[in-house]
């Protein structure tokens, strides 16, 4: 692939017919338009587009030059080569030379997404971030695949004033983020970290701190091996991520690195984590949406020769239950809350911490969750409509097929506590496989929801090969349930 900056000449045979001799007059409103205007058209543009503008006419030789959002894919720019090593150099000469004609006064945005097998090399993305904070960078966004070479960042980076955007995205391998003792982002309000390592606690908890107006976090991906504790404090934060922070540590007893919060605005948090991770919510009270998709360790799950699905062993699954509803009590003034099947099952395990540990969602509007509806499971489930009176939408998941029951006696004793569902007025049920337990849950849900209007109930999308009969006996017991509700309508797809 031939690419350069240059303006081409293009030879009289390749223009297009003058409007003479098209016989038609069509006016070139795009090129009368002011160059500020233009800019921003072309920073919507891949700068390979944008670069190509200039053989339109000579209005058009020099604009892309003075555009102040520079945005960079090496999907775009490799999109008709065999992406060999001269096409990825074409790619990394190419963001040489914009840099180099580039004559804004300053850099609103800088994206780049390179995610080639044959990955960039770091001291030239050092180099361009170098050149973006001598022009007063406001928008950093970089999705690059790195390898196990050393990578550092400019330290400049971290005393930014004028950014407002961070976000460091670095594929497969961990990048260290070596920080520097001194951290100052005073207007950055949107970091996003994916792929990086935490090495230092002291300079991590400051990076946090000394971001005055951060209103979004996202960790994703990274590790946190090295720490003991990691510090997340944000007087203005309000949305918050963290999901698979790997701490890569062996042995039957390992030291997890604990995560603290402190985030009086916060309104959105959501975390994908395993359950030995500790969690420390404090000050959150003002939160409006929660995800906690918490997980067993792969290392309780399989056995190592076997591969054979273990037994949870009891001392673990108290020590998960304690975390788990320890973060739940921290979040529950929540109006939308989203769990996962593996937290529902530990906690439908040890109803007695569940009684002790008291819990009340006052404030829980819509509760999503992915379960297997088990026998406990279900216990849980009710549990958690116990715990939120003024729950009026549940939407539930059924992610794995749970063993049938066959004796009604066995859920009698889940039956008793539910004078709890006085507002539920949405239920919608996905992935039912047409299972007694499911049919069990609906029953009771029906004869106690005293003022539902919506049952949805979709089946399965896999293709069982009794699919059809099952589904259509399991629908003719749902119509013969009694209902305590007089004006529902139920949705069977």
């Amino acid at each position: 692939m031939d690419f350069t900056i240059t303006n081409p000449q293009v030879s009289s045979t390749k223009k297009l017919k003058s409007e003479n001799e098209m016989g038609m007059s069509i006016p070139d409103r795009i090129s009368r338009l002011p160059d500020e205007t233009l800019h921003k058209i072309l920073a919507l543009l891949d700068m390979k587009c944008a670069v190509k503008t200039s053989i339109l006419s000579t209005r058009w030789r020099y604009l892309w030059t003075y555009i102040s959002t520079l945005n960079f894919n090496s999907n775009v720019f490799l999109e008709s080569t065999k992406r060999l090593a001269k096409d990825t150099t074409q790619f990394k000469e190419f963001v040489d030379q914009v840099f180099i004609h580039n004559k804004a006064n300053s850099i609103l945005k800088f994206y780049i997404l390179y995610d080639e097998k044959r990955c960039l090399e770091p001291p030239r993305v050092y180099s361009w971030i170098r050149a973006l904070l001598h022009r007063n960078i406001q928008e950093l966004d970089i999705d690059i695949s790195t390898d196990a070479s050393p990578f550092h960042l400019p330290v400049g980076l971290f005393t930014c004033p004028s950014l407002t955007v961070l976000k460091l995205k670095f594929g497969y391998v961990r990048v260290p983020l070596q920080l520097p003792c001194s951290v100052s982002l005073p207007s950055l309000k949107t970091m996003h970290l994916k792929s990086v390592c935490f090495v230092d606690e002291s300079r991590t908890s400051k990076l946090f701190r000394n971001c005055p107006v951060l209103e979004s976090l996202i960790i994703m991906d990274s590790g946190v091996v090295m720490l003991a504790n990691l510090f997340i404090y944000g007087h203005k934060l309000k949305d918050l991520v963290i999901e698979n922070c790997c701490d890569e540590v062996g042995g039957d007893e390992p030291a997890y690195c604990k995560i603290q919060i402190c985030a009086p605005n916060i309104e959105s948090f959501r975390c994908k984590d395993h359950m030995s991770r500790v969690y420390s919510i404090e000050n959150c009270s003002s939160i409006v949406s929660a995800g906690m998709d918490m997980e067993i360790e792969k290392r309780f799950q399989f056995d190592s020769e076997s591969g054979m699905e273990l037994e949870l062993p009891g001392k673990k699954t108290k020590e998960y239950a304690v975390h788990v509803i320890k973060s739940l009590r921290a979040i529950c003034n929540v109006r939308e809350l989203a769990l996962s099947p593996s937290l529902i099952e530990v906690v439908s395990k040890q109803p007695a911490i569940l009684e002790r540990i008291s819990v009340q969602f006052l404030h829980l509007r819509c509760l999503m969750l992915k379960t297997w509806l088990s026998r406990d499971c279900i216990r849980a489930v009710f549990y958690m409509l116990k715990i939120s009176p003024l729950l009026d939408t549940l939407i539930i998941e059924v992610t794995k097929k749970a063993d049938n029951s066959t004796s009604i006696g066995e859920y009698q004793d889940t039956l008793s506590p539910l004078q709890c569902m006085s507002q539920l007025k949405f239920v919608q049920i996905e992935g039912v496989l047409g299972c007694t337990n499911e049919l069990k849950f609906l029953e009771i849900l029906l004869q106690n929801a005293l003022v539902l209007e919506t049952l949805v109930v979709l089946t399965c999308e896999e293709q069982l090969p009794d699919k059809a009969q099952r589904s259509w006996t399991f629908f003719d017991r749902l119509q013969q349930f009694p209902r305590a509700s007089s004006n529902i309508a139920i949705f069977f797809h």
